[in-house]
């Protein structure tokens, strides 16, 4: 199997496992595999922040896993990624813990909480393209592969 065809691969068995009722998908994502958990969500954590800023990250259900995406980057070796995703999850929660956004609406406090986050969207977007997450992502794939193939394995046998 190429690393191409193990990616997808990857990400398809990963799918499969989150399908789940979504109140319920932080569950299912901790309930994976941890080198697969690694994999899949470091990349679904990039996609959201890239595609909203960690805004939409957060305020989405996958936000409650902040804290595992921070660990996620550090297992795929990028401290420096890991560090802002934590200041991210700290400036997010003390702000929404807070009280100040009981009785608004969710783009009430997209539009309170957001700007309180761009710097650290800033932040995310620059050190991503200095660290090329695709590429701790292949070294990660290559270095974990045996795991990773045991667990493509073993869905196939159930």
């Amino acid at each position: 199997m190429t690393e191409e065809q193990l990616d997808e691969a990857i990400h398809e068995y990963a799918m499969r496992e989150t399908e789940v009722d979504f109140r319920d998908w932080t569950t299912a994502i901790m309930r994976l595999p941890p080198s697969v958990r690694v994999y899949y969500f470091s990349w679904l954590l990039e996609r959201e922040v890239c595609n909203g800023g960690f805004i939409h990250f957060f305020l989405n259900f996958w936000g409650r896993l902040g804290n595992e995406g921070a660990s996620c980057f550090e297992a795929l070796g990028s401290p420096e990624l890991a560090a802002v995703i934590q200041r991210a999850v700290v400036i997010f929660w003390t702000e929404i813990e807070s009280g100040k956004y009981v009785d608004k609406e969710g783009y009430e406090v997209e539009l309170a909480v957001d700007p309180l986050l761009r710097h650290m969207d800033d932040e995310f977007y620059r050190l991503r393209q200095e660290v090329d997450t695709d590429r701790l992502r292949r070294n990660y794939l290559r270095e974990h592969s045996a795991e990773l193939m045991s667990c493509l394995a073993n869905e196939r046998q159930s």
